[in-house]
């Protein structure tokens, strides 16, 4: 288990999932998925939260994973809790057992 502090100084939590695909590709299908969802663009997205368009797609290429602030940032411009984005990452990687 993960506990990340939070901007409001409580706590979120997130399971580490051990199995063949690697987190970061879970966390890239889970911002791919989020991100078209909201019908954005990667540079719409990056403008949004104020990160590099090029840091957007190498994290959907699950070839890295975000600084924390960054992962905050990107929850904001998507407009969706932290919880929710760490929420989707779990589900994404039970599916893929």
């Amino acid at each position: 288990i993960l506990l990340i502090p939070s901007i409001d100084g409580g706590m979120l939590f997130g399971l580490l999932v051990v199995c063949r695909m690697p987190e970061e590709q879970f966390f890239g299908a889970a911002l791919r998925q989020l991100r078209n969802e909201k019908n954005l663009t990667q540079e719409q997205l990056a403008a949004r939260s104020d990160v590099d368009r090029v840091s957007i797609g190498v994290w959907e290429n699950g070839e890295k994973l975000p600084r924390i602030d960054s992962f905050f940032k990107l929850a904001k411009g998507l407009d969706v809790p932290p919880q929710e984005f760490i929420s989707l990452i779990i589900e994404i990687s039970s599916n893929k057992d």
